[in-house]
């Protein structure tokens, strides 16, 4: 699936609910500068939302922060650690996008990913839906 697939599907779902969700659509080009904690703040850390690692124009994988702010997620998951995560996470192709929405509609991020995973079957996810 493509990014842009990826993004329609995600409107497709936000479209079924409500324009009050706000989505806003953000790419993180750098994943070494959120390792080094060197990135600058910015607009989505404090919004839950659903973020996807990209390696290679590919979805390798799609997580979701929901009374976590995207902000935490994120640093938590560009945290060094051992095995093939790590490797995705070093890789300089390996970009983050996010969909960020207004916190009042947290709760609808779960159904999000679930809704984004099964058409895409990412690499990385070890949930199945």
């Amino acid at each position: 699936m493509t990014i842009a697939e990826f993004d329609d599907l995600f409107l497709q779902f936000v479209g079924r609910i409500s324009d009050s969700l706000d989505p806003r659509r953000f790419e993180h080009p750098s994943l070494d500068l959120l390792q080094r904690g060197r990135a600058q703040p910015a607009e989505w850390c404090n919004h839950p939302g659903i973020y996807s690692f990209i390696r290679a124009g590919e979805i390798v994988y799609i997580g979701r922060a929901a009374k976590d702010k995207l902000g935490k997620r994120i640093w938590d998951q560009v945290r060094p650690r051992p095995g093939t995560w790590h490797d995705l996470i070093k890789d300089p192709s390996t970009t983050v996008v996010l969909w960020a929405i207004e916190p009042i509609y947290w709760y609808w991020v779960a159904s999000l990913e679930i809704f984004l995973l099964h058409p895409t079957l990412p690499e990385y996810n070890k949930r199945s839906c």
